[in-house]
């Protein structure tokens, strides 16, 4: 048993839960996620260099978190994360390549995987105006509908020499 994943952990509701009713439970599960949450990042365990989902959903995560409580060390945690996409990023193309799982490494990415990365580096833009997470989301946005878009106007699930489609 491997426990909770970034790639498929969520805190958004509870959030909203909280706000809508009160309930301390929800507060204190969400405050607890938070600090699961800026854990993962500190300790290089929130899917960094694996599947561009990781990061996505842990910026959402943080983002929500960010709002919720103003607290830094949520957007301390953020930082970090955009700063590994930015160390990764392909700054002309914007595709941030990752190995993709069915065969090795290869200069490309899921299309929407990164459509979720493009979404946390747009939640953190919103919550901070650190224009460095539009620039990274502008960038992902240039390779799906470039790269990561076939002819007929559908997107690769995943961009990959033997994978197309």
């Amino acid at each position: 048993m491997a426990g909770a994943s970034n790639g498929h952990s969520w805190v958004e509701g509870l959030i909203t839960y909280y706000f809508m009713t009160g309930d301390p439970r929800a507060f204190e599960v969400f405050n607890a996620m938070g600090n699961w949450y800026v854990w993962t990042v500190e300790n290089n365990a929130y899917g960094a260099g694996g599947q561009e989902r990781g990061p996505g959903w842990t910026l959402i995560a943080l983002a929500a978190l960010y709002n919720a409580t103003y607290d830094d060390k949520y957007k301390l945690a953020m930082e970090q994360i955009v700063d590994w996409v930015e160390s990764v990023q392909d700054p002309l193309r914007g595709v941030v390549s990752v190995p993709i799982s069915e065969q090795p490494s290869y200069e490309g990415g899921s299309s929407f995987m990164h459509g979720i990365l493009g979404r946390g580096l747009a939640r953190y833009y919103e919550a901070t105006g650190d224009s460095r997470g539009r620039a990274a989301m502008l960038g992902i946005a240039e390779w799906i509908v470039t790269e990561s878009m076939g002819d007929t106007g559908m997107f690769y699930y995943k961009q990959a020499p033997r994978i197309k489609g």
